[in-house]
Protein backbone atom coordinates (compact mmCIF):
# COMPACT_ATOMS: atom_id res chain seq x y z
CA UNK A 1 0.00 0.00 0.00
CA UNK A 2 2.86 2.46 1.27
CA UNK A 3 4.98 1.35 -2.16
CA UNK A 4 1.80 2.21 -4.38
CA UNK A 5 1.35 5.60 -2.82
CA UNK A 6 4.52 6.41 -3.33
CA UNK A 7 4.40 5.63 -6.75
CA UNK A 8 1.02 7.80 -7.07
CA UNK A 9 2.64 10.97 -5.76
CA UNK A 10 5.55 10.62 -7.71
CA UNK A 11 3.29 10.49 -10.64
CA UNK A 12 1.33 13.36 -9.44
CA UNK A 13 4.78 15.48 -9.48
CA UNK A 14 6.22 14.17 -12.64
CA UNK A 15 2.64 15.37 -13.84
CA UNK A 16 2.67 19.10 -12.29
CA UNK A 17 6.95 19.44 -13.35
CA UNK A 18 6.01 18.97 -16.96
CA UNK A 19 2.48 20.86 -17.28
CA UNK A 20 4.91 23.73 -15.71
CA UNK A 21 7.57 23.08 -18.46
CA UNK A 22 5.09 23.30 -21.67
CA UNK A 23 3.68 26.72 -20.12
CA UNK A 24 7.07 27.95 -19.87
CA UNK A 25 8.24 26.79 -23.00
CA UNK A 26 5.03 28.18 -25.05
CA UNK A 27 5.37 31.53 -23.36
CA UNK A 28 6.31 33.78 -26.39
CA UNK A 29 9.60 36.13 -25.40
CA UNK A 30 7.44 39.87 -25.10
CA UNK A 31 5.18 37.33 -23.02
CA UNK A 32 8.26 36.17 -20.46
CA UNK A 33 9.48 39.63 -20.35
CA UNK A 34 8.47 41.58 -17.31
CA UNK A 35 6.67 44.68 -18.41
CA UNK A 36 7.33 48.08 -16.01
CA UNK A 37 4.24 49.85 -15.96
CA UNK A 38 3.92 53.37 -15.30
CA UNK A 39 2.51 54.58 -12.59
CA UNK A 40 -0.57 56.67 -13.07
CA UNK A 41 0.30 60.08 -12.70
CA UNK A 42 -3.01 62.69 -11.51
CA UNK A 43 -3.28 65.81 -13.00
CA UNK A 44 -2.04 68.75 -11.49
CA UNK A 45 -2.17 72.26 -13.17
CA UNK A 46 0.40 73.58 -10.77
CA UNK A 47 3.30 71.25 -12.99
CA UNK A 48 2.62 72.84 -15.77
CA UNK A 49 6.03 75.04 -16.96
CA UNK A 50 5.32 78.89 -17.40
CA UNK A 51 3.27 79.98 -20.31
CA UNK A 52 3.85 77.24 -22.70
CA UNK A 53 7.22 75.52 -22.02
CA UNK A 54 8.92 76.61 -24.77
CA UNK A 55 12.35 75.27 -25.06
CA UNK A 56 15.31 77.33 -24.40
CA UNK A 57 16.59 78.82 -27.84
CA UNK A 58 12.83 78.54 -29.45
CA UNK A 59 12.83 81.69 -31.08
CA UNK A 60 9.25 81.94 -30.75
CA UNK A 61 8.49 84.10 -27.96
CA UNK A 62 6.23 86.86 -29.95
CA UNK A 63 3.59 84.24 -31.59
CA UNK A 64 3.67 82.46 -27.60
CA UNK A 65 2.76 86.06 -26.74
CA UNK A 66 0.08 86.88 -29.05
CA UNK A 67 -1.38 82.89 -28.21
CA UNK A 68 -1.96 83.97 -25.01
CA UNK A 69 -3.66 87.27 -25.17
CA UNK A 70 -5.98 86.14 -27.46
CA UNK A 71 -6.79 83.35 -25.79
CA UNK A 72 -7.06 84.74 -22.41
CA UNK A 73 -7.97 84.01 -18.76
CA UNK A 74 -11.49 84.82 -19.30
CA UNK A 75 -11.74 82.68 -22.66
CA UNK A 76 -9.94 79.59 -20.85
CA UNK A 77 -12.21 79.72 -18.21
CA UNK A 78 -15.22 79.44 -19.85
CA UNK A 79 -14.31 76.72 -21.90
CA UNK A 80 -12.88 74.88 -18.93
CA UNK A 81 -16.02 75.30 -17.47
CA UNK A 82 -18.25 73.75 -20.26
CA UNK A 83 -15.76 70.77 -20.11
CA UNK A 84 -16.49 70.40 -16.49
CA UNK A 85 -20.28 70.73 -17.44
CA UNK A 86 -19.72 67.87 -19.87
CA UNK A 87 -17.98 65.54 -18.05
CA UNK A 88 -18.44 65.79 -14.36
CA UNK A 89 -16.04 63.54 -13.29
CA UNK A 90 -13.40 64.87 -14.92
CA UNK A 91 -10.80 67.67 -12.28
CA UNK A 92 -10.46 70.85 -12.95
CA UNK A 93 -6.42 70.18 -12.87
CA UNK A 94 -7.47 67.99 -15.99
CA UNK A 95 -9.12 70.29 -18.04
CA UNK A 96 -6.35 73.03 -17.68
CA UNK A 97 -3.89 69.89 -18.68
CA UNK A 98 -5.69 69.52 -21.81
CA UNK A 99 -6.17 73.20 -22.97
CA UNK A 100 -2.39 73.73 -22.27
CA UNK A 101 -1.83 71.18 -24.92
CA UNK A 102 -4.24 72.37 -27.11
CA UNK A 103 -2.43 76.23 -26.92
CA UNK A 104 0.77 74.00 -27.84
CA UNK A 105 -1.37 72.68 -30.59
CA UNK A 106 -2.59 76.02 -32.06
CA UNK A 107 1.35 77.25 -32.00
CA UNK A 108 2.38 74.16 -33.55
CA UNK A 109 -0.41 75.20 -36.44
CA UNK A 110 0.98 78.65 -37.34
CA UNK A 111 4.60 76.88 -38.27
CA UNK A 112 2.78 74.12 -39.97
CA UNK A 113 0.93 74.00 -43.76
CA UNK A 114 -0.83 71.12 -41.90
CA UNK A 115 -1.48 70.26 -38.54
CA UNK A 116 -3.07 66.82 -37.61
CA UNK A 117 -4.98 66.23 -34.26
CA UNK A 118 -3.51 62.82 -32.44
CA UNK A 119 -5.17 63.22 -29.43
CA UNK A 120 -9.32 63.31 -29.06
CA UNK A 121 -8.52 64.01 -25.28
CA UNK A 122 -7.03 67.81 -26.77
CA UNK A 123 -9.44 67.70 -29.45
CA UNK A 124 -12.35 67.39 -27.25
CA UNK A 125 -11.38 71.08 -25.62
CA UNK A 126 -11.20 72.53 -29.25
CA UNK A 127 -14.63 71.27 -29.33
CA UNK A 128 -16.25 73.11 -26.53
CA UNK A 129 -14.14 76.40 -27.86
CA UNK A 130 -15.74 76.08 -31.10
CA UNK A 131 -18.71 76.77 -28.88
CA UNK A 132 -18.27 80.72 -28.40
CA UNK A 133 -18.22 80.90 -31.90
CA UNK A 134 -17.14 85.08 -31.28
CA UNK A 135 -14.42 84.16 -29.41
CA UNK A 136 -13.47 81.88 -31.41
CA UNK A 137 -13.16 84.17 -34.41
CA UNK A 138 -11.42 87.24 -32.02
CA UNK A 139 -8.99 84.29 -30.64
CA UNK A 140 -7.98 83.49 -34.56
CA UNK A 141 -8.15 87.04 -35.75
CA UNK A 142 -5.84 88.17 -33.06
CA UNK A 143 -3.35 85.24 -33.01
CA UNK A 144 -2.76 84.64 -36.26
CA UNK A 145 -4.95 87.11 -38.51
CA UNK A 146 -7.62 84.70 -39.90
CA UNK A 147 -9.93 82.34 -38.32
CA UNK A 148 -9.20 78.79 -37.49
CA UNK A 149 -11.55 75.66 -39.02
CA UNK A 150 -12.21 72.87 -37.78
CA UNK A 151 -13.05 70.68 -40.67
CA UNK A 152 -12.57 66.92 -40.26
CA UNK A 153 -12.03 65.04 -43.52
CA UNK A 154 -14.29 62.06 -44.15
CA UNK A 155 -14.12 59.08 -43.09
CA UNK A 156 -10.43 56.84 -41.35
CA UNK A 157 -7.38 58.25 -42.28
CA UNK A 158 -3.81 56.26 -41.07
CA UNK A 159 -0.91 58.80 -40.86
CA UNK A 160 1.57 57.32 -38.91
CA UNK A 161 4.80 59.32 -40.91
CA UNK A 162 2.55 62.36 -40.23
CA UNK A 163 2.74 61.47 -36.65
CA UNK A 164 5.97 60.63 -36.51
CA UNK A 165 7.46 64.32 -38.12
CA UNK A 166 4.43 65.66 -35.64
CA UNK A 167 5.95 64.09 -33.11
CA UNK A 168 10.04 65.33 -33.85
CA UNK A 169 8.66 69.09 -34.07
CA UNK A 170 6.50 68.65 -30.72
CA UNK A 171 10.12 67.68 -29.24
CA UNK A 172 12.18 70.19 -30.25
CA UNK A 173 9.43 72.98 -29.25
CA UNK A 174 8.31 72.10 -26.08
CA UNK A 175 9.48 70.65 -22.76
CA UNK A 176 7.12 67.93 -21.77
CA UNK A 177 4.90 68.15 -18.92
CA UNK A 178 4.14 64.61 -16.75
CA UNK A 179 1.16 64.64 -18.90
CA UNK A 180 1.83 65.16 -22.52
CA UNK A 181 2.33 61.82 -23.55
CA UNK A 182 -0.46 60.58 -21.72
CA UNK A 183 -2.68 63.42 -23.75
CA UNK A 184 -1.15 62.69 -27.11
CA UNK A 185 -1.17 58.34 -26.34
CA UNK A 186 2.60 58.43 -26.20
CA UNK A 187 5.67 60.06 -28.92
CA UNK A 188 7.90 58.41 -31.40
CA UNK A 189 6.31 55.31 -31.56
CA UNK A 190 6.36 55.10 -35.54
CA UNK A 191 9.16 55.60 -38.04
CA UNK A 192 9.41 58.41 -40.28
CA UNK A 193 8.88 58.46 -44.08
CA UNK A 194 11.88 57.50 -45.58
CA UNK A 195 10.88 59.70 -48.43
CA UNK A 196 10.71 62.69 -46.20
CA UNK A 197 13.67 61.73 -44.33
CA UNK A 198 16.00 62.09 -47.91
CA UNK A 199 13.87 65.55 -48.57
CA UNK A 200 15.03 66.74 -45.13
CA UNK A 201 18.44 65.85 -45.64
CA UNK A 202 19.31 66.53 -48.77
CA UNK A 203 16.20 69.12 -49.75
CA UNK A 204 16.73 73.36 -50.05
CA UNK A 205 16.09 74.97 -46.90
CA UNK A 206 13.98 77.81 -48.96
CA UNK A 207 12.36 74.00 -50.65
CA UNK A 208 11.46 73.03 -47.25
CA UNK A 209 10.01 75.98 -45.72
CA UNK A 210 7.42 76.08 -48.44
CA UNK A 211 6.54 72.24 -48.72
CA UNK A 212 6.19 71.69 -44.53
CA UNK A 213 6.10 75.48 -43.11
CA UNK A 214 4.08 78.44 -43.67
CA UNK A 215 5.99 80.22 -45.80
CA UNK A 216 3.50 83.55 -46.02
CA UNK A 217 3.00 83.40 -42.14
CA UNK A 218 6.90 83.09 -41.76
CA UNK A 219 7.10 86.70 -43.91
CA UNK A 220 4.70 88.24 -41.92
CA UNK A 221 6.19 87.13 -38.53
CA UNK A 222 9.76 87.36 -38.31
CA UNK A 223 9.97 85.10 -35.05
CA UNK A 224 8.10 82.11 -36.83
CA UNK A 225 10.54 82.62 -39.74
CA UNK A 226 13.11 81.96 -37.60
CA UNK A 227 11.56 78.98 -35.86
CA UNK A 228 11.39 77.71 -38.94
CA UNK A 229 15.01 77.90 -40.27
CA UNK A 230 15.59 76.89 -36.82
CA UNK A 231 13.73 73.40 -37.06
CA UNK A 232 15.10 72.97 -40.55
CA UNK A 233 18.70 73.22 -38.95
CA UNK A 234 18.22 70.97 -36.48
CA UNK A 235 16.78 68.23 -38.78
CA UNK A 236 19.62 68.47 -41.00
CA UNK A 237 22.06 68.46 -38.43
CA UNK A 238 20.39 65.28 -36.56
CA UNK A 239 20.09 63.45 -39.72
CA UNK A 240 23.81 64.28 -40.96
CA UNK A 241 24.61 62.36 -37.46
CA UNK A 242 22.36 59.78 -38.01
CA UNK A 243 24.20 59.19 -41.14
CA UNK A 244 27.36 59.11 -39.78
CA UNK A 245 26.78 56.45 -36.87
CA UNK A 246 26.40 52.32 -36.23
CA UNK A 247 24.44 52.29 -33.30
CA UNK A 248 22.28 55.03 -31.50
CA UNK A 249 24.07 57.19 -28.28
CA UNK A 250 21.42 59.28 -27.15
CA UNK A 251 23.42 61.35 -24.93
CA UNK A 252 25.36 61.85 -28.15
CA UNK A 253 22.63 62.27 -30.28
CA UNK A 254 21.50 66.29 -29.65
CA UNK A 255 24.89 67.59 -28.31
CA UNK A 256 24.18 71.32 -29.56
CA UNK A 257 20.98 71.63 -27.99
CA UNK A 258 19.83 72.47 -24.58
CA UNK A 259 18.90 68.45 -23.37
CA UNK A 260 14.91 67.32 -23.09
CA UNK A 261 13.56 64.44 -22.37
CA UNK A 262 12.07 64.08 -25.73
CA UNK A 263 15.02 65.17 -27.64
CA UNK A 264 16.76 61.94 -27.06
CA UNK A 265 14.02 60.28 -27.98
CA UNK A 266 12.97 61.75 -31.05
CA UNK A 267 16.76 61.62 -32.39
CA UNK A 268 16.18 57.84 -31.82
CA UNK A 269 13.22 57.95 -33.52
CA UNK A 270 15.35 59.57 -36.37
CA UNK A 271 18.15 56.90 -36.49
CA UNK A 272 15.98 54.11 -36.75
CA UNK A 273 13.69 55.21 -38.88
CA UNK A 274 17.10 55.37 -41.16
CA UNK A 275 17.84 51.62 -40.04
CA UNK A 276 16.83 48.59 -41.82
CA UNK A 277 13.26 47.27 -41.52
CA UNK A 278 11.60 45.97 -38.84
CA UNK A 279 14.59 46.88 -36.24
CA UNK A 280 12.08 50.75 -35.24
CA UNK A 281 10.52 48.89 -32.56
CA UNK A 282 13.51 46.84 -30.94
CA UNK A 283 15.74 50.21 -30.95
CA UNK A 284 13.29 52.37 -29.98
CA UNK A 285 12.91 50.24 -26.97
CA UNK A 286 16.43 50.37 -25.74
CA UNK A 287 15.66 53.94 -25.24
CA UNK A 288 12.08 54.83 -24.45
CA UNK A 289 10.58 56.10 -21.10
CA UNK A 290 9.00 53.28 -19.20
CA UNK A 291 5.57 55.10 -20.23
CA UNK A 292 6.38 55.29 -24.27
CA UNK A 293 7.69 51.62 -23.87
CA UNK A 294 3.98 50.90 -22.44
CA UNK A 295 2.76 52.73 -25.42
CA UNK A 296 4.70 51.29 -27.91
CA UNK A 297 3.93 47.60 -26.71
CA UNK A 298 0.65 48.02 -27.39
CA UNK A 299 0.85 49.83 -30.52
CA UNK A 300 2.27 46.26 -31.53
CA UNK A 301 -0.42 44.34 -30.05
CA UNK A 302 -2.81 45.80 -31.77
CA UNK A 303 -3.46 44.99 -36.00
CA UNK A 304 -5.16 48.48 -36.75
CA UNK A 305 -3.52 50.77 -34.66
CA UNK A 306 -7.00 52.44 -34.66
CA UNK A 307 -10.75 52.33 -34.19
CA UNK A 308 -13.42 54.78 -35.47
CA UNK A 309 -16.07 56.66 -34.92
CA UNK A 310 -17.82 59.75 -36.25
CA UNK A 311 -18.88 62.95 -35.46
CA UNK A 312 -20.07 66.08 -37.05
CA UNK A 313 -19.78 69.54 -37.36
CA UNK A 314 -22.46 72.08 -38.36
CA UNK A 315 -23.50 75.70 -37.02
CA UNK A 316 -22.37 77.44 -34.14
CA UNK A 317 -24.90 75.77 -31.77
CA UNK A 318 -24.18 71.86 -33.07
CA UNK A 319 -22.50 70.04 -29.87
CA UNK A 320 -20.21 67.92 -32.29
CA UNK A 321 -22.05 64.85 -32.34
CA UNK A 322 -20.79 62.93 -29.72
CA UNK A 323 -22.12 59.87 -28.67
CA UNK A 324 -23.89 59.60 -24.98
CA UNK A 325 -20.97 58.63 -22.77
CA UNK A 326 -19.32 61.33 -24.64
CA UNK A 327 -16.81 59.23 -26.62
CA UNK A 328 -15.85 60.54 -29.19
CA UNK A 329 -12.81 60.83 -31.74
CA UNK A 330 -9.16 62.80 -32.59
CA UNK A 331 -10.65 64.06 -35.58
CA UNK A 332 -9.66 67.35 -35.89
CA UNK A 333 -6.66 68.82 -37.22
CA UNK A 334 -5.96 72.57 -38.80
CA UNK A 335 -4.32 73.81 -42.23
CA UNK A 336 -2.81 76.86 -41.20
CA UNK A 337 -2.57 77.79 -44.66
CA UNK A 338 -4.37 81.09 -46.14
CA UNK A 339 -7.31 80.47 -48.72
CA UNK A 340 -5.17 78.79 -51.92
CA UNK A 341 -2.07 77.76 -50.23
CA UNK A 342 -0.58 74.39 -50.45
CA UNK A 343 -0.70 71.58 -48.06
CA UNK A 344 -3.32 69.08 -49.24
CA UNK A 345 -6.17 69.92 -46.68
CA UNK A 346 -9.47 70.94 -46.90
CA UNK A 347 -10.72 74.52 -46.16
CA UNK A 348 -13.73 75.03 -44.56
CA UNK A 349 -15.47 73.95 -41.40
CA UNK A 350 -18.56 71.69 -42.90
CA UNK A 351 -17.64 67.74 -42.95
CA UNK A 352 -18.45 64.66 -41.39
CA UNK A 353 -16.87 61.64 -39.95
CA UNK A 354 -13.41 61.11 -38.21
CA UNK A 355 -10.45 59.00 -36.69
CA UNK A 356 -11.04 58.02 -33.30
CA UNK A 357 -7.79 56.38 -31.81
CA UNK A 358 -8.41 54.40 -28.37
CA UNK A 359 -4.29 54.09 -28.74
CA UNK A 360 -4.15 57.29 -30.00
CA UNK A 361 -1.47 55.71 -32.59
CA UNK A 362 -1.52 57.09 -36.16
CA UNK A 363 -5.06 58.49 -36.78
CA UNK A 364 -5.54 61.64 -37.78
CA UNK A 365 -6.53 64.01 -40.41
CA UNK A 366 -5.75 68.10 -41.27
CA UNK A 367 -8.59 70.77 -41.33
CA UNK A 368 -8.94 73.50 -43.42
CA UNK A 369 -7.53 77.07 -41.42
CA UNK A 370 -6.98 80.76 -41.91
CA UNK A 371 -9.29 83.01 -43.57
CA UNK A 372 -11.87 82.78 -45.77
Amino acid sequence: MEAMLIVLIVMVAVIIAFNAANRKNSASPASRRPVRRPEFVPYDRSKLPPRLGLLHGVPLADTENRLLQAFDDAFGNRVVERMLDRYPRMSVDEAECRLFELKRYFLMGALLRSTPMFSDEVDDVWHEMLMFTREYERFGQSFVGATIHHAPHAGKTEMPGERAWFDWLYAHLFEATPYSSRLWHGFCRYPMDRGQLKLLAEGDPAELRQKYFHAERADAYPDIGMTIERLIRQAKEELRYAGEQTHFEREQAVPDYVSGALLGVSAAMLFYSMSDSGSFEQGMEQVLTPEEEEQLRKNEDTSSGCSYSSCSYGSSDDQGGRDNDGGRGGDGGYDSGDSGGSGGSDHGDGGSSSCSSSSGSSCGSSCGGGGD
